[in-house]
């Protein structure tokens, strides 16, 4: 027989699922380009299990997607996908002149500026949604690391694009 749960457990219990039932609602803020909910997903450190989830399922689409190539090509897609983001969030916080908390900032952020990402899944449906998304997922970086780092809008375009860089040459190279 188990112990009824004490009063520390079901405030974390609560504290957890009431984080989970705004995870949907964060993800349409960061998408949308929400001022409040990108600065709350910057200095919330219950934003950064969700900012996991979001750059999981984003990943988990853009791997699913190559099933058909084979598991090779699935699991370099899920790697480059996975290990773009904390990349992306290092160069940014480079560029952007952050410090370590500025960072682990910055990922929070840029895990949920990946939102856009996961219309990739109706690829089979839309054509041609791809660059759509990943325009999005680029704007919607460039506007949270705004938000996060506090910086102008050109230094942080150069953060979200010097961070995307080395995405695209991994994909380009995996492409070729």
């Amino acid at each position: 027989m188990t112990d009824p749960p004490n009063s520390a457990q079901e405030g974390t219990l609560r504290r957890v699922t009431g984080d989970l039932r705004r995870l949907p609602a964060r993800m349409l803020g960061a998408a949308i380009l929400k001022a409040n909910v990108v600065r709350e997903v910057a200095g919330a450190r219950s934003a950064t299990g969700q900012a996991v989830m979001v750059v999981v399922l984003v990943s988990a689409i853009a791997t699913v997607r190559d099933y058909g190539l084979g598991w090779f090509p699935m699991l370099m897609t899920g790697t480059v996908h996975l290990l773009q983001w904390p990349v992306w969030a290092g160069i940014a916080c480079l560029v952007g002149g952050g410090k370590r908390e500025g960072w682990i900032r910055l990922l929070r952020v840029l895990g949920f500026a990946r939102t856009p990402a996961v219309l990739v899944a109706l690829l089979p449906l839309i054509g041609g949604i791809q660059f759509p998304a990943h325009t999005w997922v680029l704007v919607a970086g460039v506007y949270g690391i705004r938000c996060a780092l506090e910086i102008g809008i050109i230094r942080a375009i150069a953060a979200a694009v010097l961070g995307m860089v080395p995405y695209w040459i991994a994909t380009a190279a995996y492409l070729l």
